[in-house]
C-alpha cells in the first residue's frame, strides 16, 4: 500500500508539474503545503519563523531582560523547527536571557545556559501536572523569573547561568 501511495503521489506532482514539491516544508502535514502551493500558489515558509514574525518576538526581545517560553515537552526536537526552538535562537541572537517552562523536560540540560523549570517535575507527578496546568506553569515560571533575579543572569553565553532550576 506504501509503494502505491508513493507512486500515486509521484504522478501527482508529475501531473501538477510542479517545481514546489521539492522546496522545504512541501512534505510537512501530509503534504498539505505542497497542495496548497501547487494548485493555490501558497507560498511556503518555515511555521516557527512565520510564527514568530507574526507574534513580534523580535520586537518583545528588543529591550528584554528575560524570555520566557514553553513547550509541552522540551527535548531535541523542540529545537529543529518548532516555536519554542525559534525564541531561544532569536533570543540569543538579541542577548536576552531566556529559559523554558516544559510541561515535561527529561533532558533537563539540553541547551547550556537556558534553565528549564518542568511542569510535571514541580507537581511531582504527570497526572497532578495534567489536572492543574495553570497551577504548575505559574509555579514554575515564577521559580524561573525569581531564580533570575536573585542571580542576575548574564547573556545565554555566560557560563555562570544555570542550567536546570529544581523544584
Amino acid at each position: 500500500d506504501v509503494v502505491l501511495l508513493d507512486s500515486a503521489l509521484a504522478r501527482l506532482v508529475d501531473v501538477l508539474a510542479s517545481d514546489c514539491a521539492s522546496a522545504p516544508g512541501a512534505g510537512a502535514a501530509g503534504g498539505t503545503a505542497f497542495g496548497l502551493a501547487a494548485v493555490l500558489g501558497a507560498r511556503i515558509v518555515p511555521g516557527a519563523a512565520h510564527l514568530a514574525d507574526l507574534a513580534g518576538i523580535d520586537g518583545a526581545l528588543d529591550g528584554a531582560d528575560l524570555a520566557l517560553t514553553g513547550e509541552g515537552s522540551f527535548d531535541a526536537q523542540s529545537l529543529g523547527g518548532k516555536l519554542v526552538g525559534e525564541v531561544l535562537a532569536r533570543a540569543r541572537r538579541a542577548g536576552v536571557a531566556v529559559a523554558v517552562v516544559a510541561g515535561r523536560a527529561p533532558e533537563p540540560q539540553l541547551v547550556p545556559g537556558v534553565p528549564t523549570a518542568s511542569l510535571t517535575e514541580r507537581a511531582g507527578s504527570t497526572e497532578r501536572a495534567l489536572a492543574e496546568p495553570a497551577r504548575w506553569a505559574a509555579e514554575a515560571a515564577a521559580l524561573l523569573a525569581r531564580a533570575w533575579g536573585e542571580l542576575a543572569w548574564g547573556p545565554p553565553s555566560d557560563p555562570s547561568r544555570p542550567t536546570h532550576v529544581t523544584p
